[in-house]
């Protein structure tokens, strides 16, 4: 790829229900995610799926450490090196540990602080290998995060397998 596919567009130039999306935006994370302007393509998708990124990225019973963790696993996944490169930083800025980090640098398992952690590692790994997810798993993930947050964390496995794609298409 020769560069960035996305066009860096002035407010102005997008679309009437494009900007809708943009203020919106704005308004709940206070920043345009490179992301959104992706979904931006289409600004029926944007409206549609843009309040999940932020709900999940503002208002998840997930830390932002422990979001983080996810959301590099599936970064890994898709092979998407900028979300890993922005999402590693953002490890940094919450203060997690190095340890941490160059261990999932180098694919191996991190010695992680909490079992909310180790949870949500043992359920992003299991899905990136695409096995099964074993009832140890499961029930690992649900007695330590929740029913509400495993599906929590289901969503957002899932909403950054799309950013992970999208920014590897776009990036």
């Amino acid at each position: 790829m020769a560069g960035p596919r996305l066009k860096d567009l002035a407010f102005e130039d997008y679309s009437p229900a494009q900007q809708d999306v943009l203020k919106t935006v704005l308004e709940k994370r206070g920043r345009i995610p490179l992301p959104v302007k992706v979904w931006l393509q289409s600004p029926t998708l944007a409206k549609a799926i843009e309040p999940l990124g932020t709900m999940l990225n503002t208002a998840s019973l997930l830390s932002k450490p422990e979001w983080e963790i996810a959301a590099i696993v599936m970064a890994r996944h898709w092979g998407s090196t900028s979300v890993l490169d922005a999402h590693y930083k953002f490890m940094r800025e919450a203060g997690t540990p190095e340890a941490v980090i160059a261990a999932l640098q180098a694919g191996t398992l991190p010695p992680f602080e909490s079992q909310h952690q180790n949870a949500i590692y043992a359920l992003a790994s299991a899905c990136d290998r695409g096995e099964p997810v074993t009832d140890d798993i499961f029930n690992h993930a649900e007695q330590t995060l929740g029913a509400d947050g495993v599906a929590e964390l289901i969503a957002f496995l899932g909403y950054y397998s799309g950013v992970s794609i999208a920014m590897k298409i776009y990036g």
